[in-house]
């Protein structure tokens, strides 16, 4: 049996960045670049006003005050997106607007709030230094430089500039396709009635929420009956329409747990079976016609935990990030009552966290921590990992895994 380590770079170690693709730069969000961008032109791309106001020489304002103001004769203006039609003459002033271009001859832009029309007559009230409120040309991003790096997760700020760039299009990594498959002759789709026996699929539906905070495309693949015939028949239409399969359940000891057996028919190459933690010893993950399968355990917060733990980090390594940048963030807590960890295996403890000032205190999240408990996620904020025989004293420190938050 494999530590949780041992059982990461497993699956590290077999899945590798998804080929890139061309995107519109207003769909690049939440993709990582695949390329470097640079600029071909200097932004600002021209000397332009960064307010509304004046455009003049400092030797035509010099010592301007209120007590003592400086007539200049309104040469005429230029509005953002044109051009003065001639330089601007001594003894003379161009009303200008923000982000329009600073006429040739002006050294100064004087605000509209330090002046005064009279007329064509603009009185200047107050003097001003060379390059006051100019933007200057490759001020923000010098012509050459490269601005977005590959490998960069693209926020909005990175849409942003890309479009400053005029870039239309931006190469990505390619969005890992996810398909999620339950087993289990007694999973009913929500909304369906229920039968005898019967119980609401859950599995589902959360993996696929999680899929998407993962920055992934989730594909529903359905409830596949617990025969090998039909896992293998589903196994083969997910890994058909997918990048990954996901599925939950049926990949223990049981009489009806047919996952891992579908999967030597199909000729996967099985990795790992059985990880030395609780909840989610029974993980299978496999390689199938160079696609990766994760057959993670049936009760939900085993899936759950065992998904933030394997799948998250794969799925990031397939999206193109960086090792650095595989894992949920983590963060040292103080314990607000002990942990004690029993048996011979690492066990994930979900804990609620609260903010004191400078600290992050942990306390155990509401309810009981079995793993079919899903109603004990609600109020859970982030992981524990303690190694078998662990006690943690109340008020000692703890390393806490931090869960994805809604958005």
């Amino acid at each position: 049996m494999l530590t949780v380590e041992q059982a990461k770079q497993t699956i590290l170690g077999a899945v590798a960045a998804l080929p890139a693709e061309t995107v519109p730069t207003a769909a690049a969000l939440g993709c990582v670049l695949a390329e470097d961008v640079a600029s071909d032109i200097n932004i600002p791309s021209f000397d332009n006003s960064a307010m509304d106001g004046y455009a003049v020489r400092v030797a035509d304002v010099a010592g301007a005050s209120a007590e003592h103001p400086v007539r200049l004769r309104c040469q005429g203006e230029v509005p953002a997106g044109s051009v003065a039609s001639s330089p601007l003459q001594a003894g003379c002033a161009l009303k200008i607007f923000t982000g329009a271009p600073v006429p040739p001859a002006a050294d100064t832009v004087v605000i509209q709030e330090d002046t005064r029309r009279e007329g064509d007559v603009v009185v200047v009230l107050d003097s001003e230094k060379a390059g006051a409120n100019i933007r200057r040309a490759g001020e923000d991003i010098s012509k050459g430089a490269v601005v977005l790096r590959l490998g960069s997760l693209c926020g909005p700020a990175h849409v942003g500039v890309a479009a400053s760039l005029g870039r239309a299009q931006l190469s990505v990594v390619r969005r890992p396709r996810v398909a999620v498959l339950a087993t289990g002759e007694e999973l009913v789709t929500p909304g369906k009635p229920l039968g005898p026996g019967q119980i609401y699929d859950s599995n589902s539906p959360t993996l696929a929420a999680l899929v998407r905070q993962a920055g992934c495309e989730p594909v529903t693949a359905g409830i596949v009956p617990d025969t090998l015939e039909a896992t293998q028949s589903a196994l083969e239409r997910a890994l058909a329409q997918a990048d990954v399969v996901i599925t939950s359940g049926g990949v223990s000891v049981g009489e009806y747990d047919f996952v891992k057996d579908a999967l030597v028919a199909l000729g996967a190459d099985t990795k790992l079976w059985k990880v030395a933690m609780k909840p989610g010893k029974p993980l299978v993950f496999s390689v199938c016609g160079g696609k990766p399968v994760f057959g993670l355990p049936g009760n939900p917060v085993s899936v759950f935990i065992t998904f933030v733990l394997f799948a998250w980090p794969a799925l990031q390594k397939m999206r193109g990030l960086a090792d650095d940048a595989l894992d949920l963030p983590t963060a040292d807590a103080i314990a607000q009552e002990p942990f004690t960890v029993r048996g011979d295996r690492r066990h994930y403890l979900r804990v609620r966290l609260r903010r004191e000032g400078d600290r992050l205190l942990a306390r155990a999240a509401g309810g009981r921590q079995q793993s079919h408990i899903l109603s004990g996620l609600l109020d859970t904020d982030g992981l524990i990992g303690l190694d078998p025989g662990a006690s943690v004293p109340a008020g000692g420190t703890v390393r806490v895994i931090l869960l994805p938050k809604a958005s």
